[in-house]
């Protein structure tokens, strides 16, 4: 008896399933990154949804509240300046978190690339927008962070901020968070 075998598309929806990233897909598969994406996104839409992330649950596992974003003549500043380490970052409003990202450069870098993105930081340039916007509504944007320390696995190196990036996109809500995973 012949077994059938997997078409690309459910193939690309199992590695997903497995927490394959889509470039790690694309690689496996040997197929275009877009067609792994558009695949992928697709399953999302049709997924559970994930529960949003507040900010009791950052606080209890270790981020701490480190100024907002303030705006001055029309341009986004930072309350308090940031760190030099690298780190995690979570954008809030109210006590919903919107927005998480890595510092893998630093912090102070980072945070700085929203206040004066180059024409190409498309993300800055979204995200900073998205702040401008919040703004005239009197709903300020709250910065957390967080420094978790780097592991190992069996005597190899982990950069565990990534992993924690990572890991909280995948399982809440971050509208700000346009592609996931």
């Amino acid at each position: 008896m012949r077994v059938p075998r997997l078409t690309v598309s459910a193939q690309i929806r199992q590695l997903s399933a497995k927490g394959y990233s889509v470039a790690e897909i694309a690689r496996e598969l040997n197929i275009r990154y877009q067609h792994a994406y558009g695949v992928v996104k697709s399953q999302a839409r049709t997924a559970v949804p994930k529960e949003p992330l507040t900010t009791d649950v950052l606080i209890k596992a270790g981020f701490i509240k480190h100024g907002t974003w303030v705006v001055r003549d029309g341009e986004i500043a930072l309350s308090l300046s940031a760190p030099k380490e690298e780190g995690v970052y979570a954008f809030a409003q109210g006590d919903q978190v919107r927005y998480v990202g890595l510092a893998s450069n630093g912090l102070a870098q980072r945070l700085y690339q929203y206040t004066r993105p180059g024409p190409t930081m498309r993300t800055s340039i979204r995200i900073r927008q998205t702040i401008l916007d919040n703004h005239p509504h009197g709903v300020p944007v709250d910065i957390y962070l967080a420094f978790p320390e780097d592991a190992d696995w069996n005597g190899l190196p982990v950069h565990t901020a990534s992993g924690l990036e990572l890991g909280i996109i995948r399982k809440y809500h971050l509208p700000w968070n346009i592609r996931g995973a």
